[in-house]
């Protein structure tokens, strides 16, 4: 055997004893503070640091500082305590072994986060620091993996552990009944509610009629993608056209008036006075003209912008009289799209606008999309289907990818209100049954 293997043997012999000495101290440890004393202090045979901080983790509050290496106690409220806590309560996964970089350690600096779990959960977190540029190596993960599993053993005893399994065996029924209780009345949950939902467009372009007329033609078909300016329909333009014939004719004749006044003019006064009333009616004339020449112009209504035709039945339309403003179609981008939903009128509860609601499309029931509700509406609408229900829009979260999300497919939505207890979860929609019923 050579001489470096026989160096590389050794020192595993060297830390394999170290760990078990370390152990074996850690389940001799008669306090909670000589074990946090051994972790942050006596592990550094195990894996060279430079800066040792302890944490216990607490899932619904913010961490707390047991212990920082070299130090017989803990000041909390220094500028970097707090700089610490801010970071480990950031932390993404606490339950993960990761190195830490962030802006508000220095670049010298390599942090290394390590969990500790107690009774299978990440209760505490060991923050260990190597300056001067040295970094971390996988070999020293494994290590600290090794020994930190043994001083979670250890931990467990400083931490009680209740079982009301055996108490509740010796009295079932009412302890059975106290806990059903006190969780009818005093476990909370989101009220919620489902409602029927359909992917619709964000932002439509909606095309109206320019001109009261007859259109003579929709060129276009539903789900037809169009570029600008394309031709979407077309009006019946005999009326119109005959009209700016009119008003051309008239303009000419009065301007031959017009002229022959103003011939007139020089020798004969009353030719003067007929000149002024003659300009009149040109100019009358001409505005007539402009404005025959105007509906002219808008007889064939194009794309405003490109998307998807949205439009029920173009047939419809052919020979239909419409006015200045009634809508005709719409165009959509695909790809901006948003949830509308219909609440029913029975469900109308009070939503919260800030937790996210589930939208569960028909094509693929099995998945879920989130969406955020930006608007209700504050008065009914009866659906195809006859049911009172409020409108409520909501657009996509940012994280979701819905650009195979296509226009109109249909759902169920689930919103989320304000928590209640879960006698009321349960009871609310029975209860309303038999107000109804007894006429309440």
């Amino acid at each position: 055997m050579s001489s470096p293997q026989q160096q590389e043997l050794m020192r595993s012999v060297q830390l394999l004893a170290e760990i078990n000495r370390l152990t074996l101290k850690a389940f001799k440890s008669p306090k909670v503070q000589n074990l946090i004393f051994l972790i942050l202090n006596d592990t550094v045979p195990i894996v060279r640091y430079d800066r040792a901080v302890l944490w216990k983790l607490d899932p619904k509050g913010k961490p707390t500082l047991l212990g920082i290496s070299g130090q017989s106690s803990v000041n909390k409220v220094t500028d970097l305590s707090k700089q610490w806590l801010d970071i480990v309560t950031n932390l993404k996964d606490p339950g993960t072994p990761q190195e830490l970089r962030i802006p508000e350690i220095p670049e010298s600096n390599s942090v290394l986060w390590m969990p500790i779990f107690v009774h299978d959960k990440p209760m505490l977190g060991l923050w260990l620091e190597r300056w001067n540029n040295v970094k971390w190596k996988q070999e020293d993960i494994d290590l600290l993996k090794y020994i930190l599993v043994n001083y979670g053993a250890a931990y467990e005893k400083f931490v009680p552990k209740y079982s009301i399994k055996d108490f509740i065996r010796k009295r079932p029924v009412p302890y059975i009944a106290g806990l059903s209780l006190l969780l009818l009345m005093f476990v909370r949950l989101p009220l919620r509610i489902v409602a029927p939902c359909e992917v619709v467009p964000k932002d439509p372009i909606i095309v109206t009629a320019p001109l009261e007329g007859i259109i003579e033609q929709v060129v276009v078909k539903p789900g037809q993608q169009v570029n600008k300016e394309d031709l979407l329909f077309e009006y019946d333009k005999r009326v119109p056209l005959q009209d700016l014939l009119v008003a051309q004719k008239k303009v000419e004749i009065i301007k031959a008036e017009v002229d022959r006044a103003t011939a007139q003019a020089q020798k004969d006064k009353k030719a003067l006075a007929e000149l002024g009333v003659e300009a009149i009616k040109l100019k009358k004339e001409k505005l007539e003209l402009e404005l025959a020449e105007f509906r002219a112009s808008q007889l064939n209504v194009h794309a405003p912008e490109a998307g998807v035709v949205m439009l029920d039945n173009p047939e419809e339309w052919e020979g239909k009289p419409v006015k200045m403003g009634e809508k005709v179609l719409v165009i959509a981008n695909p790809l901006e799209t948003r949830v509308r939903m219909w609440v029913p009128e029975d469900d109308n509860i009070v939503l919260d606008i800030k937790k996210p609601i589930k939208v569960f499309l028909n094509v693929h029931p099995e998945q879920s999309l989130v969406a955020n509700l930006i608007y209700i509406a504050n008065y009914t609408h009866v659906t195809d289907k006859s049911v009172s229900s409020f409108i409520a829009e909501a657009d996509w979260d940012e994280k979701e990818n819905v650009k195979d999300v296509k226009l109109g497919l249909k759902g169920s939505a689930i919103l989320y209100g304000e928590d209640v207890s879960l006698f009321y979860w349960i009871m609310r929609k029975p209860w309303a049954y038999v107000r109804r019923f007894v006429g309440m």
